[in-house]
């Protein structure tokens, strides 16, 4: 097992301080420890001081392994109310200059601050806060900037000098995470010669950025150096690196990793690449659009929505963004260019383009972007915003929400059956209405599902609206896809058609699970679930891209052998951790409950018979609430006795 060095800054008081603890393996280990067993955040609100924010770095920082510097986010989530973490790719690369393998936020500033850390080779850290009193003033506008974009223009154009000397990278929150719940952090890679930004990149899921501004009232952290005295030197050298993973894997790395990532880069057999280009290639017609409805439509209707996706979204991606060979990785020396970007440096991915797209009823590629740069210009996740509108969308659609609820002129086209692409942009502008009157508080609807999260405001809305949910003959509930944990929890889910994005597991949201299109028994389901759910951990855990997950999977427990000496069974030991992140979920009343949304359960029906489960397809139609339900029993129950836990 490692030591590691973690630097405690505490912004109520600005000072710090630099511990060591013992027994991890990575930063998710560090996070769920100190969380569980020192500030035992489980015991306080969501916002308290006491949630703490843990970031690090994996054990293989240095830049001679490709895909090992995702920076690693370990918090309590505002949104499930459990622990989370999330990750931010390449940043790690900027982090291991400082000197330390982890920083941990706590205590809370009295004014929005930004803190800077860097460290020399000589190792000295310095650690400095600035505070930002009018960040409300930048949020409106710096420089011609909107949001955390104008927050980073507003660093850069004052702090350039650290930045430059420090080769920092910047961490930043928008006007979103002093808003709400499900706030993003957000970090772009920036060229220390023109001051251009590159590529923008996200931790986002679980609201992490909501921690960081509500808990702590940290704006920004700003972190860099040159101070490599805890990296091995065999991993600071590519050509070292190159001769262990070569005879580690019997096969050149160098040709491994671009036969493991062709779908990251450019997949010769889809003519595109990053996950836009392949996803919409490798799914067809089985991506969610419609707030879901997907499996719901006949499959003639299904091909002309998949034809629309590929003539309106696909090949204008192709043309504009996949042809002009505009692209980056995430800011570390890597040889795949998996961030497929615009001129301005904004990332086109699948899941916010989906989720801000086709999910809405918006399929030309422009109106989509439109949409997608407003969410990310306020610094919202834009997977959970994307099922947020959906549900929204639809409940206008089904009439259980006016349009001047939501302080609407009108409704979206919402029909699929009628649908034409000409109504793409009505939905694009009804879309960006919501979220600029999401932001700026102008909706009391929309200030509940911001400030309290989807299912607290959904409660709330078939309570106030109780008569209106007779005369529709549905509760608010019923519309929306999430997952709900504990008494006021819930997330949404990843945008694929699958099983396990719905399923009982102590963290979802991510990919912690089996996300492929088929429909199992569940137990065989759980099985391979949570066999999943260990290996995400596990490359999550030492700060690995999942992108080289098909190669370095096997190889894992001979990297931390050969460069650490630590032999260790890495399955048992995420096992052991996953059973400490669903006993502080319990501590947090944030373990799974049944589904509560009729949509979910006709969702999962939908699933059974599209994928050839004959009996659970029969089992549905015949009792969809029962038959749901002995689904989720006997999935937790394998879980249980699995883990040798109580798992609800």
């Amino acid at each position: 097992m490692l030591r590691v060095k973690v630097l405690h800054v505490n912004v109520s008081t600005c000072k710090y301080e630099v511990k060591e603890y013992g027994n991890v393996l990575g930063p998710l280990d560090l996070g769920i420890e100190l969380h569980l067993n020192y500030y035992k955040s489980y015991g306080y609100e969501v916002f308290n001081p006491n949630n703490v924010v843990v970031l690090g770095k994996g054990p293989f920082v240095g830049g001679g392994l490709f895909g090992a510097h995702r920076l690693v986010f370990v918090f309590r989530s505002p949104v499930t109310k459990g622990l989370y973490a999330s990750t931010l790719g390449g940043a790690a690369y900027a982090f291991m200059g400082v000197g330390v393998d982890a920083l941990v936020i706590e205590g809370k500033s009295e004014h929005p601050l930004i803190i800077f850390l860097r460290s020399s080779n000589d190792g000295e850290i310095s650690v400095r806060f600035e505070v930002v009193d009018k960040i409300h003033d930048i949020y409106h506008n710096y420089d011609g900037f909107k949001g955390v974009r104008a927050l980073v223009r507003y660093i850069l154009s004052n702090y350039w000098n650290f930045i430059k000397d420090a080769k920092a990278r910047i961490a930043a929150v928008g006007p979103a995470s002093f808003n709400s719940v499900f706030g993003a952090i957000y970090s772009p890679v920036i060229d220390y010669v023109t001051r251009k930004i590159l590529v923008e990149d996200w931790a986002a899921r679980g609201g992490p950025g909501s921690v960081l501004a509500q808990a702590h009232n940290v704006a920004a952290i700003v972190f860099g150096g040159d101070n490599y005295k805890l990296i091995p030197k065999i991993l600071r050298r590519f050509d070292s690196v190159s001769g262990i993973v070569t005879a580690i894997l019997g096969e050149s790395y160098v040709k491994k990793v671009i036969e493991t990532t062709s779908k990251y880069s450019y997949d010769l057999d889809v003519r595109s690449g990053g996950t836009f280009g392949s996803n919409y290639k490798i799914y067809k017609e089985k991506v969610p659009y419609f707030n879901w409805r997907t499996l719901e439509l006949s499959s003639n209707l299904r091909r002309k929505i998949y034809d629309i996706i590929i003539n309106y979204l696909w090949k204008p991606f192709n043309e504009k963004v996949i042809s002009s060979g505009i692209w980056h990785t995430c800011g570390e020396p890597c040889i795949v260019k998996c961030k497929k970007v615009d001129e301005r440096g904004r990332k086109i991915d699948y899941e916010p383009y989906n989720g801000l797209g086709p999910q809405l009823g918006i399929f030309n590629f422009d109106d989509v972007s439109d949409v997608v740069d407003l969410a990310d210009t306020y610094g919202y996740d834009a997977i959970e915003l994307g099922n947020i509108l959906a549900f929204l969308f639809e409940a206008l659609s089904k009439n259980l929400l006016r349009p001047d609820e939501l302080g609407l002129d009108g409704k979206p086209h919402y029909d699929p059956e009628t649908y034409n692409p000409k109504y793409s942009s009505r939905n694009a502008l009804v879309a960006i209405k919501i979220i600029e009157n999401m932001t700026l508080g102008k909706s009391d609807t929309l200030k509940v599902i911001a400030r309290e999260g989807l299912r607290t405001a959904l409660k709330k809305l078939s309570k106030s609206l109780e008569e209106r949910t007779k005369k529709v003959g549905l509760k608010f509930e019923d519309i929306a896809v999430y997952v709900p944990y504990g008494d006021y929890g819930y997330i949404t889910p990843n945008y694929y058609i699958s099983p396990g994005v719905l399923a009982p597991l102590a963290v979802l949201g991510r990919y912690w699970t089996l996300y492929s299109l088929a429909f199992m028994d569940p137990e065989e389901y759980a099985a391979a679930a949570l066999d999943r759910a260990l290996k995400e951990y596990l490359l999550d855990n030492a700060g690995l891209c999942r992108f080289y997950r098909r190669w370095v999977e096997k190889h894992l427990q001979d990297l931390y052998k050969i460069v650490y000496g630590v032999e260790v069974d890495l399955m048992k030991h995420a096992k052991e951790y996953y059973k400490k992140v669903i006993k502080y979920q319990a501590k947090s009343n944030a373990l799974p409950r049944f589904w509560e949304s009729t949509k979910v359960i006709k969702l999962l029906e939908s699933m059974a018979c599209e994928y050839g489960s004959k009996e659970w397809c029969e089992k549905f139609k015949k009792s969809p609430k029962d038959a749901a339900l002995e689904w989720w029993s006997r999935f937790v129950r394998y879980l249980s006795s699995n883990l040798g836990v109580k798992f609800t």
